[in-house]
């Protein structure tokens, strides 16, 4: 049981990461006026704005999924899902954005060349911006929000039910190879989808 309920626990935290990083990228674009501005996205950014994405998502889930879903034999009901999507699209935006500050540094300092001592000199300060950030950046990104949690909740379920079914028949690694193809897939769409498109999302 303890097992079973820790891989439900990491499949579930893979797909929200992944989740995580895709709906950070569409924070981003949504907050730019100019589509043109938005397509110069560098790979640094990108790269930097997915971390930070899914490490949002890793301070919420893992801890809400072992809790919530504690028998893992069977799939846990749509009340369950609905509270655990809800707090998804709530939290997670808030989260997220108290670590927009850092992000932006952390992409400053990689194509600014700084050194290591003058990066971490600044650092403590992008840190303290965090506070600040999380209201006004987390507030902005809302909308997000309630659409990766409506995302959230729905793959949930999905992997949530082949991890029932891969317990029965003992197919160990079922559940997160399919949060693992959910997950990329939707990450995939974020960064090569049409800009026009993923912006109507934020």
């Amino acid at each position: 049981m303890g097992i079973a309920r820790t891989r439900l626990t990491i499949s579930i935290s893979l797909y929200s990461a992944f989740l995580g990083s895709g709906a950070n990228l569409i924070a981003v674009l949504a907050q730019t006026s100019h589509y043109e501005v938005a397509l110069q996205l560098s790979l640094v950014s990108t790269f930097w704005f997915c971390i930070f994405g899914a490490v949002g998502a890793l301070l919420i889930v893992p801890i809400s999924i072992y809790h919530f879903r504690e028998d893992p034999m069977r799939v846990g009901d749509l009340a369950t899902w609905f509270l655990l999507a809800l707090g998804f699209a709530v939290s997670w935006p808030f989260v997220t954005a108290a670590f927009f500050p850092v992000t932006l540094y952390f992409i400053h300092a990689i194509e600014n060349g700084y050194g290591l001592s003058i990066f971490l000199s600044g650092l403590p300060d992008e840190i303290l911006k965090g506070f600040n950030s999380f209201f006004i950046f987390g507030a902005a990104t809302i909308y997000t929000g309630i659409l990766a949690g409506l995302v959230f909740g729905i793959g949930g379920i999905v992997i949530d039910t082949m991890d029932v079914i891969s317990n029965r028949y003992r197919w160990r690694y079922a559940s997160m190879g399919v949060s693992i193809i959910l997950g990329v897939s939707i990450l995939g769409f974020c960064i090569f989808g049409p800009i026009e498109l993923l912006t109507r999302f934020g």
